[in-house]
């Protein structure tokens, strides 16, 4: 699809990627990304139903930001 829109391979990043779930966070995945030749990142998700429930998410992937110990300069 990208190449029949006229974009080329730019460059190719190869990442193992562990994903991660907890009952204490519910909606919530963790993924865990080693990326080779760059180094650790950790991604995380909140999957929502709808434009309302943004604000509620954002809320909890702060909070579990924070348990993370992730400091906003790491963001």
């Amino acid at each position: 699809l990208l190449q029949a829109l006229g974009y080329l391979p730019y460059v190719t990043v190869s990442k193992l990627r562990t994903p991660y779930t907890s009952p204490r966070w519910p909606g919530i995945t963790i993924d865990w990304d080693n990326v080779e030749s760059i180094g650790m990142f950790v991604e995380l998700e909140a999957l929502v139903a709808s434009a309302e429930d943004i604000p509620a998410a954002e809320d909890r992937l702060q909070k579990l930001a924070t348990a993370l110990g992730l400091t906003k300069d790491l963001l």
